[in-house]
């Protein structure tokens, strides 16, 4: 294997063209490997096959509960009170008392 240049971590982000601060979560999200070389302090350096197989999309399986139910739509007038859902649906008929309140027949 040839030997490949090492990149700083502001080439790195060139590279990939991302902020510094979106780098560094990259970095740690995708456990890239970091580099030292001598004398050359506590600088960091990346290969950019490194970050290239990093960047690479991931299939992801599903979790057990999305494989054991279907995706769910919500029924017309979910999350809303029982009242309101009720009569949204033709389930409920309402009457108007004198008193101004009203009441719910079903």
């Amino acid at each position: 294997m040839e030997d490949e240049r090492l990149l700083t971590a502001e080439e790195a982000q060139a590279h990939l063209g991302v902020s510094r601060a979106t780098f560094w979560n990259f970095v740690k999200r995708h456990n890239v490997p970091k580099y030292r070389a001598p004398l050359a302090g506590k600088r960091l350096f990346f290969k950019a096959s490194d970050l290239d197989a990093a960047r690479r999309p991931v299939l992801v399986e599903r979790t057990r509960r999305e494989k054991r139910r279907p995706e769910m739509t919500r029924p017309p007038g979910a999350g809303t009170n029982d009242r309101q859902a009720r009569s949204r649906r033709g389930q409920c008929t309402w009457k108007l008392d004198t008193t101004g309140t009203s009441t719910a027949l079903s």
